[in-house]
């Protein structure tokens, strides 16, 4: 009896790195709807929610704190555009997916050719997504580990808890107050 392929042919042990159990992805989103809905999607694909972030400042709380193995973010969050918070999780070394329920995708070219969701999504797009983007996170961790004769990945240690809506809004209205 011989082993079945999924032991042998590389490109099955390959997709096997890109398993979405066990995975944080930080949500950014500022519907009351989509993330709590988004949340139960990666719910459902075994992954760990850290967020949903509702407004710039909690995400950028969220992306400072780190320990997320990519995002998946709203290019529009409460009438702002995200890709300030792009470039700091691009500095982080994480992927990201960006979403919008606009047929607007008008954004800065370096952005261009990351994956995109429109909204409304579903788990089967939310998850051919995430692992299109983490393979090509691995992909490239292996080039850099492989360029810089380094054999280990990078490790998060960071436990993060998901904070509930309610806190996080709370803290929102009262950051828009104090403005």
């Amino acid at each position: 009896m011989s082993l079945p392929d999924s032991y042998t042919d590389p490109a099955l042990v390959e997709g096997a790195a890109t398993d979405l159990n066990g995975r944080r992805i930080l949500v950014i989103e500022d519907s009351p709807v989509v993330g709590p809905f988004t949340a139960d999607v990666l719910g459902e694909l075994g992954c760990a929610v850290i967020g949903p972030a509702p407004t710039m400042a909690a995400a950028r709380e969220f992306i400072e704190g780190g320990g997320y193995d990519a995002a998946l973010m709203d290019i529009h969050i409460r009438g702002e555009r995200v890709f300030p918070l792009c470039e700091a999780i691009e500095a982080r070394g994480v992927p990201f997916v960006l979403t919008s329920g606009y047929a607007d995708w008008q954004m800065p070219d370096k952005w261009d050719d990351r994956p995109r969701l429109q909204k409304p999504y579903t788990l089967q797009q939310v998850e051919d997504a995430l692992r299109a983007c983490l393979a090509d996170r691995s992909g490239s961790q292996r080039e850099a580990d492989s360029d810089a004769g380094a054999g280990a990945h990078r490790a998060l240690d960071v436990e993060r808890t998901p904070v509930p809506l309610n806190d996080v809004l709370n803290d929102g209205e009262a950051e828009a107050s104090a403005a």
